[in-house]
């Protein structure tokens, strides 16, 4: 888009002189997350203890913090070499605020002449630059005079960021203003888990969203205004993640209402209108609409679209993010970031395989998208999770006994030669220099149409099929060939083949065909619920050993009978787990995943069963807390002792029946 908020045209290239762009692979690092620093918002968040400072909680998990990293700052050289070395053309990162203005109106010339730095050593490898101004992180400065939460902070942050651009307008074109607004807001003011550490406060979640969707605005005119800024190429980066609900009957019902409040609090609605009208639109439950603005100018300026994409997003009643129409916006696409914290390091490759075959499809379809970014390139504190997640392609431990190893599945070797081929792609679709890209494009599209056809047989399947029969169908063919390596690699060649034709849907901003949806989802919560189509004998036999324990509950009424509830449940999920995932029948010839197969299934079995009596006793406790509160007595029910002890009973056998009947 232009100044004015008009949609550039699709030709518009990232150098801005009208020559021929490339299509930009590569890896997206965080400063901070690498490197930490002196004093910031998430320096002082990651070392304290809110929001349980009194049960001795640190807000990153695990037992190393920031200041065991692997120090970027310093290392900078090493880690765009090792970049370099994977076969990447392009290098995101931050430049971090923190370290830039550490004190206001005080900038350290020191760090900037660090990141002059920084970008010779990615030219000296032939790598573009791609820079964030606000990547989560700001002054400790910035926090404490209300950070986003008041508009009257927003000129220091357009200061900063036309410092920068003065700074380094010779050596970088393409600028985020931000990245993941919508994230940090759902992170930070939503579920407390980043800096300021608010929980469910949704007024100022609001609020925080708008400042920072107007800095946007004000700092990509104050760059545009600026000696060279029309050169320069501004774009901001979003979170793209949507729920949708699944089920049938009352589930549906609540999973419809959490997966639309869902989505709305993650914010992609709220910027997705606000890209496409230049309208700000904030709603709470009950009281609707809160906060509402038009921009003067109409539709806000952007010259590229960032998509930050993660298949992780199930959340219970099969709640699935998906991609909107992003092509709406009418500006080049890049996906900014996308990655698998794998740390077996087990689908990796699949996943780089997937995803870069479905961007090729994306391209040859029409879709302007100009690069893709993996995340991350070596293993890094992932904010409040801290180094318990590992996406890197390099891996990185904090107590020193890895240092920068490439993983062996990570797909640098297969991989790094289909991206290789992507490296001279032409953006230009007229060019008579990109006839030859797009007729190899088309053929990849073609091609990846008539896999998807041939392959479904492989995994047993009709096209139809729900995503829970997809994923059933590839865990058991896995298991059935796991002797068999050819076999093997066309089962995983097959299922990768489904899971790319979904995000090519979504990029293009089309519905997802039942046959594909959700097929490359992997669980945000792993201990969801998913469905486990019992048989009707299963569910019989269970139904009637509760029951049994809940007449006899009513008897002789005793809360032990719960724990006998459990241990029905128990056995009940732990042969049902033995049943979806069987142990090896020859120990001997079991793969290492096989092999500790059986006590997984017993942990879990266990788990679930204790999940549910311990549920079903509290919830069925509630008539207890009313009685007591209204100071009632219970009616005598003949042939029943004790009322309240008998419901818990009843609780801890019902859902120990829904659990091993419908869920594993």
């Amino acid at each position: 888009m232009t100044g004015s908020g008009k949609p550039a045209a699709n030709k518009a290239t990232a150098n801005g002189d009208g020559e021929p762009v490339r299509f930009l692979k590569g890896a997206a690092i965080s400063v901070w997350q690498n490197s930490g620093d002196d004093d910031s918002n998430w320096t002082r968040f990651a070392k304290s203890r809110w929001p349980f400072r009194s049960f001795g909680v640190s807000a990153i998990r695990g037992k190393y913090n920031i200041d065991k990293c692997s120090d970027f700052w310093n290392n900078y050289e090493r880690d765009i070499k090792l970049a370099a070395d994977i076969g990447s053309t392009t290098f995101r990162f931050s430049i971090e605020w923190a370290r830039i203005e550490p004190l206001r109106g005080v900038f350290d010339m020191e760090a900037v002449h660090r990141y002059h730095q920084m970008l010779d050593c990615m030219a000296a490898h032939g790598l573009v630059p791609n820079a964030t101004l606000w990547h989560f992180v700001h002054p400790t400065w910035f926090e404490q005079a209300g950070g986003w939460t008041k508009e009257e902070n927003i000129p220091a942050f357009v200061r900063f960021s036309v410092k920068c651009f003065e700074w380094f307008k010779d050596k970088i074109t393409l600028w985020a203003t931000f990245n993941e607004p919508t994230c940090y807001m759902f992170l930070a003011f939503i579920v407390g888990i980043a800096p300021p550490g608010r929980i469910m406060d949704l007024v100022t979640a609001g609020r925080m969203l708008s400042t920072m969707l107007k800095a946007h605005t004000a700092t990509y005119r104050a760059i545009k205004a600026a000696p060279g800024g029309q050169a320069a190429q501004v774009g901001l980066v979003s979170h793209h993640i949507t729920f949708e609900p699944q089920g049938t009957g009352i589930l549906y019902g609540v999973s419809k209402v959490l997966s639309d409040w869902m989505t709305y609090w993650w914010g992609w609605d709220v910027v997705h209108h606000w890209m496409l009208t230049g309208e700000f639109v904030w709603k709470l439950p009950v009281l609707g609409v809160w906060q509402r603005w038009q921009d003067p100018a109409g539709r806000p300026p952007c010259d590229w679209w960032g998509i930050n994409y993660y298949s992780r997003g199930i959340f219970s009643w099969y709640l699935a993010p998906s991609c909107r129409e992003c092509s709406e916006f009418g500006i080049p696409m890049y996906i900014t970031e996308t990655g698998i914290a794998d740390a077996r390091d087990d689908r990796r490759a699949l996943m780089i395989d997937s995803y870069m075959k479905a961007t090729l499809r994306a391209v040859a379809e029409g879709c302007d998208v100009r690069g893709l970014y993996y995340w991350t390139l070596l293993d890094n504190l992932e904010w409040a999770t801290g180094y318990t997640m590992k996406f890197g392609l390099y891996a990185w431990e904090p107590d020193g006994s890895v240092d920068r190893k490439l993983k062996a599945r990570a797909g640098a070797s297969g991989d790094r030669n289909r991206l290789a081929r992507t490296c001279g792609y032409n953006a230009h679709k007229d060019s008579p220099a990109n006839k030859h890209d797009h007729e190899l494009m088309r053929s990849l599209l073609d091609t990846a149409f008539q896999e998807l056809v041939q392959e479904r047989p492989v995994l047993g399947i009709e096209p139809g099929v729900d995503s829970m029969e997809i994923g059933k169908a590839y865990r058991v063919k896995k298991y059935e060939h796991r002797f068999n390596p050819e076999m093997l690699q066309k089962v995983e060649s097959a299922h990768s083949t489904i899971m790319l034709s979904q995000l090519s849907a979504r990029m293009k901003g089309k519905g997802v065909n039942k046959d594909v949806a959700y097929a490359d989802q992997e669980p945000l919560f792993p201990w969801r619920p998913k469905r486990w189509d019992a048989t009707p004998k299963v569910i019989m036999v269970i139904g009637a050993m509760q029951l049994g324990m809940v007449a006899y509950g009513f008897q002789q009424p005793a809360l032990s009978k719960t724990i006998f509830c459990g241990l029905i449940g128990i056995a009940a999920n732990v042969m049902k787990q033995n049943a979806i995932m069987p142990p090896p029948k020859d120990p001997e010839m079991a793969t290492e995943e096989e092999s500790g197969r059986a006590s997984r299934n017993f942990v879990r079995g266990f788990l679930l069963g204790a999940l549910a009596t311990i549920a079903g006793t509290l919830l069925f406790s509630i008539p207890e807390v009313l009685v007591s509160q209204a100071k009632m007595t219970l009616p005598v029910i003949p042939g029943v002792p004790n009322v309240i002890v008998s419901m818990k009973i009843l609780g801890a056998a019902l859902f120990n029946w829904v659990m091993t009947s419908f869920y594993y």
